[in-house]
């Protein structure tokens, strides 16, 4: 199986009383595996309120990428000016890449204001890298004016643990 190379656009502006979910997945909602190849994806996202945001991104899998399936090169990108945000993004997978997959060359940013944001940041793996597993060469930036207080973490590779034989890209 081939993924597409899709574009995934959402922009928010409108005011709401609840916090907004939002997920984008570029390939698959769940794993990728065998000799699958994700596509070379690219998701962005504009929110633009005072009300909280939970959004994560998936450039490919929302799950695992396993066997010797390959993630595609994506691009990822934020651009919010909101009070209150959680963002995960994921230039793979959000869970594993283990066996004989690789990761693809991905490219995350965020560009925020005005916010007191959480933001996390994978560029191949939420979770582990594993046996042969390879991660890809990533580009993550993070950028903005504040008046809040963001907390921002970047993981290059793995967001777990690196094991065995696998190998992490040039980030």
């Amino acid at each position: 199986a081939v993924g597409g190379d899709d574009v995934l656009s959402a922009q928010i502006v409108a005011s709401s009383s609840d916090p907004i979910n939002l997920n984008m997945y570029g390939d698959s909602g769940g794993n990728i595996s065998d000799h699958a190849v994700g596509g070379n994806d690219t998701l962005s996202a504009e929110i633009f309120i005072a009300e909280p945001v939970n959004l994560n991104m998936y450039g490919d899998a929302g799950g695992n990428i396993s066997d010797h399936a390959v993630g595609g090169n994506d691009a990822l990108s934020i651009e919010i000016d909101s009070l209150s945000a959680n963002i995960n993004m994921y230039g793979d997978a959000g869970g594993n890449i283990s066996d004989h997959a690789v990761g693809g060359n991905d490219t995350l940013s965020v560009s925020a204001a005005y916010s007191s944001s959480i933001v996390n940041m994978y560029g191949d793996a939420g979770g582990n890298i594993s046996d042969h597993a390879v991660g890809g060469n990533d580009t993550l930036s993070f950028g903005g004016s504040f008046s809040g207080h963001p907390v921002v973490t970047m993981y290059g590779d793995a967001g777990g643990n690196m094991l065995d034989h696998a190998v992490g890209g040039n980030d």
